[in-house]
């Protein structure tokens, strides 16, 4: 007798552990970058005397977990980015616009040239947050005024370090940086932040 109600017992508890298991509502796969279904089943039964209602509200969710890396997280709390843009203002060594100045960009060996406004600006979006860009200014007769090298890298803050004459170190948080840069009589130019 007390065998079988030990075994009533153990087979209690086995339902039991069945039963908890089972009510995980939770389907996942390996955790190796493909997509996870989470499935969300609700079964509401309200039971009286005269009626046996039973509702069944079901929610699919899929939550895709991509470990590959490949998932752009730029927003606007600072996050890593493949592409930046360049805000940029260009004046001479007295604080006066650059007026029409031309602007060459050399990006892993291709040069693009732009104009930049009559109020010395000129923006540049799809840069690459990680690299080297030399900016080569011109006056709007075509006169080299000087050039710039720009080291880029994505950091937790934005900042602009001089690292030697006519280059800088810049590290951007997020997906876009203003800059001011000066050039002087005799070439040389400076950059700063535009805050």
């Amino acid at each position: 007798m007390k065998q079988k109600k030990l075994l009533t017992l153990l087979l209690c508890l086995a339902m039991i552990f069945c039963l908890a298991a089972c009510s995980s509502d939770d389907e996942t796969t390996d955790d190796t970058g493909d997509d996870t279904t989470v499935t969300d089943d609700t079964s509401d039964t309200t039971d009286d005397a005269t009626t046996d209602d039973t509702a069944d509200d079901t929610t699919d969710t899929t939550v895709t977990d991509d470990t590959s890396g490949s998932e752009d997280t730029s927003s606007d709390t600072g996050t890593s980015s493949e592409f930046i843009t360049l805000s940029s203002v260009f004046n001479d060594e007295n604080g006066a616009a650059l007026d029409s100045a031309s602007v060459s960009l050399t990006v892993d060996g291709e040069q693009t040239d732009y104009t930049c406004g009559t109020d010395g600006s000129l923006s540049v979006s799809d840069l690459p947050s990680d690299g080297i860009i030399v900016l080569d200014i011109s006056d709007s007769s075509g006169t080299l005024l000087g050039s710039i090298e720009l080291e880029f890298a994505q950091g937790s803050v934005t900042d602009a370090a001089y690292t030697a004459e006519n280059s800088y170190y810049v590290t951007v948080s997020g997906d876009a940086v203003s800059l001011i840069f000066a050039i002087d009589s005799e070439g040389v130019v400076t950059c700063e932040l535009d805050v």
